[in-house]
């Protein structure tokens, strides 16, 4: 997060990093993703983390704009067989997700490399209407104002 000078990735959302006293720690991606919306801008700041959506069943978002409904899940282990790639994690988030869209909600799903490169933090601004006629983010340096386009839509 914030005080780590180096990481690298460990599948499932986590990577490993150093801290500022040179001590190897675990970083959950989900959890970096809600420090860089808090620091990111102050218009981001309004979301609820682990946040129980569903009536009956206990699942939980990993970040939760509650009154906009937007729901962000950040999808670790992509690349080393993690839970959101085999058989019995993709149906129990299909119907987590089926669950979420019946209840009204808009979903963003992230990898942590799309957490490292700022694309998830500029859909999440996208999102919540953070960004102007221009395709420019309120009140983002030029920098990040620009987003790249998604591989699987060019």
């Amino acid at each position: 997060m914030g005080s780590l000078s180096t990481t690298t990735e460990l599948g499932s959302g986590w990577e490993r990093g150093l801290n500022m006293s040179g001590e190897f720690v675990r970083v959950d991606k989900a959890d970096q993703l809600a420090w860089e919306l808090k620091h990111a801008n102050p218009l981001l700041s309004g979301f609820v983390c682990e946040f129980k959506f569903h009536p009956k069943r206990q699942w939980r978002l990993d970040i939760a704009y509650v009154e906009q409904k937007l729901a962000i899940e950040v999808d670790g282990g992509l690349w080393t067989r993690g839970r959101h790639v085999r058989g019995a994690g993709v149906l129990e988030d299909n119907c987590k997700f089926a669950e979420l869209a019946i209840l009204g909600w808009r979903l963003i799903r992230v990898a942590p490399s799309q957490i490292k490169s700022g694309e998830a933090l500029q859909w999440i601004e996208r999102a919540l209407g953070l960004w102007n006629t221009e395709g420019k983010g309120e009140g983002l340096s030029e920098s990040r104002s620009s987003t790249r386009n998604c591989t699987a839509g060019s």
